[in-house]
């Protein structure tokens, strides 16, 4: 069998479209990674943004601002992608942490670039500002998601297994999927669809938060506030932290978490009987230590 080793193989670049009549696609621009095939995808966002640079160079409708714009657009997105799957690769070996960090990827994926490339919302600055609260909300969290993942990796029991997830078989996520790649919607159904997307992401990384915690010190599940409903963008395992990080300070209303559902799917099919145990061995203490 022929096989090839390389290393250091993403690369990155400062410009590729530019105001001078050229822009770069493909490979000829970056590459981000092999895993998870994010090129054909690259390709396309790329050739959405020429195309559209093309038309409005024809019309005599382009400017500077707006090459600029695509270039930062395209090569963030780029930068995210490599973010999101370079940062998995020292715990790949572990399969509770990195299963559930690809399944978490996939809603992260599908909650932003279908519905914004399927309604050319990158091409559009009024739907781009619309939407940015929302999607800066999102960005926010997956990166506060990627240091939890790094922090679990570390501290990880392994006493959990499983051996098959199938991602679409998680509640709503199919749902999710084939909405997202609807083309032609309105204004409306844009900020509906990504404001329930950002709903649904803030309950499943509360609920990966108490995976974790049940994972690698279960008896802090005392510290857990009912009803059961915390600020996502303050998760994180040293419990030293999570006071001055908000954890138990959410500016949302609590809303039920599908614990059973989505932990049960990678092993943890005791989650919820931990997390009461806990909580009540707290309550007849009197008081965490």
């Amino acid at each position: 069998m022929d096989f090839q080793c390389l290393r250091h193989y993403s690369y990155d670049a400062k410009q590729v479209f530019s105001i001078d009549r050229w822009a770069c696609s493909g490979d000829a621009a970056l590459f981000s990674d092999p895993f998870r095939s994010p090129g054909l995808d690259q390709v396309g966002f790329a050739n959405i943004l020429i195309t559209e640079m093309i038309k409005r160079d024809r019309s005599g409708q382009l400017d500077a601002q707006t090459v600029k714009n695509f270039n930062e657009r395209f090569l963030a997105h780029h930068r995210r992608t490599v973010l999101a799957i370079q940062s998995a690769y020292p715990f790949f070996g572990d399969g509770l942490v990195c299963g559930t960090r690809l399944v978490w990827d996939n809603l992260r994926a599908f909650s932003v670039n279908p519905a914004q490339r399927f309604n050319n919302v990158y091409l559009d600055e009024q739907k781009t500002n619309a939407l940015l609260p929302i999607v800066s909300r999102i960005y926010a969290l997956a990166e506060r998601m990627t240091k939890l993942f790094d922090e679990w990796a570390a501290m990880t029991s392994k006493r959990y297994s499983y051996k098959f997830v199938d991602y679409f078989a998680v509640p709503k996520v199919l749902d999710f999927y084939h909405r997202n790649f609807r083309s032609r919607k309105t204004m409306e159904e844009l900020l509906v669809d990504h404001q329930e997307i950002l709903d649904y992401i803030e309950e499943i990384a509360q609920i990966i938060f108490l995976m974790a915690v049940a994972d690698t010190m279960p008896e802090k599940l005392a510290y857990m506030p009912s009803p059961l409903w915390m600020n996502a963008w303050g998760v994180g395992l040293d419990p030293q932290r999570w006071e001055a990080d908000g954890l138990f300070s959410p500016t949302s209303k609590p809303r039920p978490l599908m614990i059973e559902q989505f932990s049960g799917m990678f092993g943890i099919t005791d989650l919820s009987s931990i997390l009461l145990g806990e909580m009540e061995k707290a309550s007849l203490n009197g008081s965490l230590v």
